[in-house]
């Protein structure tokens, strides 16, 4: 029987959408949050099950109210909830509202790794990333994160990409290798993880995709 039944996506762009779907696939109970400005369609979300709820991420007390009776927030949230206080604040909203486990929105690589590095060099807009784990060990909030590394729609942005030719062009080398992984792939890791492995595997772990 799987450890938690009842899911909240914060956002429900590409990766987002993705991940509700997979986990509402596998029998969960999904909210997907959208906000309130958004004109995004969110019909195909709804048609696999998954619940829609138009949220104010920047009103603390309705979103708190949407994160309630909720097992597990799952932060899929872009670029922008690195602005403003959303991105420190969410995951004590998530403590607040009795959230049992918490995903942050630090998808990507596995940022111990670079860390232990003689000398890590992190770009300051994802600065905040490598310490979250930590962050979130002191709010007293179990954690659990997701390493997939580039995003398979990054892909083409990273490289100049001919479809035509069937070719892409690699700075360097091309000898380093790295990880990619498509967002479709994402969730239905993200959903296989939560229908089969124990809570003690869940629970303040990374998990490499």
């Amino acid at each position: 029987m799987p450890a938690y039944k009842s899911f909240v996506i914060a956002g429900a762009g590409n990766l987002g959408s993705n991940i509700a779907t997979q986990l509402a696939k596998e029998g969960f109970q999904v909210t997907a949050l959208s906000r309130v400005e958004s004109d995004s369609d969110t019909s195909k979300l709804s048609s696999n099950g998954v619940k829609v709820h138009k949220v104010n991420y920047q009103d603390k007390a309705s979103l708190s109210e949407a994160i309630k009776g909720h097992e597990v927030l799952i932060n899929t949230l872009g670029a922008g909830s690195f602005q403003g206080d959303l991105h420190e604040a969410l995951p004590t909203l998530a403590k607040e509202a009795g959230t049992q486990l918490y995903v942050p929105n630090d998808w990507g690589v596995d940022y111990s790794i670079v860390l232990e590095s003689k000398h890590p060099e992190i770009h300051p807009f994802i600065a905040s990333k490598p310490h979250v784990a930590e962050k979130l060990k002191g709010l007293g909030l179990p954690y659990l994160q997701f390493f997939p590394g580039v995003f398979g729609s990054y892909v083409a942005l990273l490289l100049e990409v001919d479809k035509q030719a069937r070719t892409a062009k690699v700075v360097g080398p091309g000898t380093a290798p790295f990880t990619s992984t498509t967002e479709k792939e994402i969730g239905q890791f993200v959903a296989k993880a939560f229908a089969n492995l124990p809570k003690s595997e869940l629970e303040n772990r990374g998990l490499r995709v």
